[in-house]
């Protein structure tokens, strides 16, 4: 298995490296080790066998880097779940899953356990005595999407799958032994997991973790720490930018900023920049292919527009492309994972010839890099026209009075989906509904200008800043 073998690498030739430091605590490789011959023989005890499929649910992150290479080491299959995520969404995940043991750090309320061990006085192994193997020999992670709708959907990985979306990952960004990477976000939410934690982790990259969220503590930290890589979602570069330690000095070490997750405003893109000095550097990702594209730009105008070039071994094309050269992205290679568990339906619809459907709106320009212009699911249908609500809010916000805007679609009296907006002004402005409809009509076409402007103090987001476009 590649992932171990690159480990033991650094195991061997560096056991006295220091690799990992959380907040005060240093952790070498020789540590890492020590830690993971500790869970496996721990989950060993707790009857753990081969190609069981085993929960992981704690919030200490050494603990979590054993456990995850001890798994590698039973070639047990591993479902990480962030501590953040509501217990009761484990009931789910467990059930869903046909795992055979859960690890937690959080007492538990689930049904039908067969036996509760308690390990290593902090954490706790429910097992489900359950005997079936149902996966193929060669999946080493099952990963569940965050889902807008419905019950989070459970994909599956190879080792192959994995290695390449890490490895390869890893070498796109140029990490090594002279960087020190950090991230306020967990970094045992998948999209961290896989982007942040591992590549850094195989290719000898220092990584840096704090448990404080708060921008003033983590701008500090990236001065005190010398960080060279920084990465965060969109929503957090915003929180960091109104900070007044967001400075040129602050960032002065680092050579990369690096953001996921969701679409990042230009607004954003340009108030981070004008305090920091630093571009964003797009990975552009998604739940069922892994990583996909990066933006190697040294320009502005390209780091602010695209996210990024296929990494070495990724395709990406369009597909139901329309006459400005839009459709919907589709991807295939060597990272993307294997098919949904136990959903033929979405397996169906999704996975076709080897390629992925990614459910994102994009173009690709003459160089090859790829813009995102917004997901296929936002959509909204105006009288047999589809409105990309994306666009709709970049009109609007290049208005100056305008803090933000989010485009949302609803009914009229006659039951028929027409085109809305709620927009938020900025402090000491003042705007009509006709001024946003004006400005909407010198730019699009009728059937994208909004029937409907409402004037709001805020925009209700998810957690990672995603807005929510209900009426």
């Amino acid at each position: 298995m590649r992932l171990l073998q690159t480990l033991y690498k650094f195991i061997n030739e560096k056991p006295d490296y220091i690799i990992l430091t959380v907040d005060e605590n240093t952790y070498t490789y020789s540590d890492i080790k020590k830690n993971m011959d500790k869970w496996k023989l721990v989950l060993e005890r707790c009857g753990i066998k081969k190609r069981y499929k085993v929960v992981v649910y704690i919030n200490e992150i050494m603990d979590f880097v054993g456990i995850y290479f001890a798994l590698c080491e039973l070639d047990c299959i591993m479902i990480p779940i962030d501590v953040s995520t509501h217990p009761d969404v484990i009931t789910s995940v467990l059930y869903s899953s046909n795992a055979h043991a859960v690890i937690s750090s959080q007492e538990l309320v689930l049904n039908d356990i067969k036996e509760r061990i308690p390990v290593l006085l902090e954490y706790t192994c429910y097992c489900t005595g359950k005997g079936e193997i149902d996966t193929t020999d060669d999946i080493m992670q099952m990963l569940y999407t965050s889902g807008t709708t419905g019950l989070p959907k459970c994909v599956m990985y190879s080792k192959e799958n994995m290695a390449n979306n890490i490895l390869v990952l890893g070498e796109a960004l140029g990490l090594s032994e002279k960087d020190v990477i950090y991230t306020p976000i967990s970094l045992m939410l998948p999209a961290a997991l896989n982007t942040v934690l591992m590549p850094a982790l195989l290719s000898g990259t220092r990584i840096f973790v704090s448990k404080s969220t708060i921008p003033g503590k983590v701008l500090s930290n990236v001065i005190t720490q010398k960080v060279t890589v920084f990465f965060a979602v969109p929503f957090y570069y915003k929180l960091m930018a109104d900070s007044e330690l967001c400075t040129e000095n602050t960032w002065k070490n680092v050579r990369l900023c690096l953001t996921s997750s969701s679409y990042l405003s230009e607004e954003d893109f340009l108030s981070f920049y004008k305090k920091s000095v630093q571009g964003l550097h797009s990975i552009y990702c998604s739940s069922e292919a892994g990583s996909i594209a990066y933006n190697d730009a040294t320009d502005i105008a390209s780091l602010r527009k695209y996210v990024g070039r296929p990494l070495h071994g990724c395709e990406i094309s369009l597909i139901d492309e329309n006459t400005e050269g839009e459709g919907e992205i589709v991807v295939k290679g060597d990272m993307i994972s294997s098919k949904y568990y136990r959903n033929e339906e979405l397996n169906n619809k999704v996975f076709y010839d080897g390629w992925i459907k990614t459910g994102d709106i994009g173009a690709i320009n003459e160089t090859g890099y790829l813009e995102i212009k917004g997901r296929l699911t936002e959509t909204i249908n105006i009288a047999g026209h589809l409105v990309n609500p994306l666009e709709v809010e970049q009109v609007i916000m290049k208005n100056e009075a305008v803090e933000d805007a989010v485009a949302y679609k609803y009914q009229n009296y006659a039951g028929n989906d027409m085109l809305g907006v709620k927009v938020v002004m900025k402090q000491g402005h003042s705007l009509q509904e006709r001024d946003i409809i004006k400005c909407c009509e010198t730019a699009l076409p009728n059937y994208k200008v909004p029937k409907k402007v409402l004037f709001v103090s805020s925009i209700d987001t998810g957690r990672y800043g995603k807005k929510k476009r209900s009426v």
